[in-house]
């Protein structure tokens, strides 16, 4: 799934799982709110963020997924708030430093 092109989603009580790349991928300044979703077993990481993409992620699970539970890079922007990161194969988080992240209460 992919917020893209200044789009302003939001997706919520939901399961997005075994996908072949990344489960959510925000770019090109995509925006939304993901709450209360399930998001896991992907190839990749459980959600993307790149290019000034800035989502708001509140009470999901991200579990389960080959690399990260998040991944920022490219001035990729969020918020990450009360999320559970654990058991994802490479880690919560990879934020590279151009990418700004506020982060609380997350579970990692």
């Amino acid at each position: 799934m992919g917020i893209t092109q200044e789009g302003n989603l939001v997706i919520q009580n939901c399961q997005i799982h075994d996908g072949k790349q990344s489960g959510i991928y925000v770019w090109d300044k995509g925006q939304g709110t993901i709450k209360d979703c399930d998001i896991f077993g992907n190839t990749l990481d459980g959600v993307a963020i790149k290019q000034q993409g800035n989502p708001t992620i509140r009470k999901c699970r991200i579990n389960q997924n080959k690399q990260y539970a998040v991944f920022v890079h490219d001035n990729g922007r969020g918020t990450i708030e009360n999320c559970d990161l654990t058991g994802n194969d490479r880690g919560a988080w990879l934020i590279d430093t151009s990418s700004q992240v506020q982060r609380s209460g997350n579970t990692v």
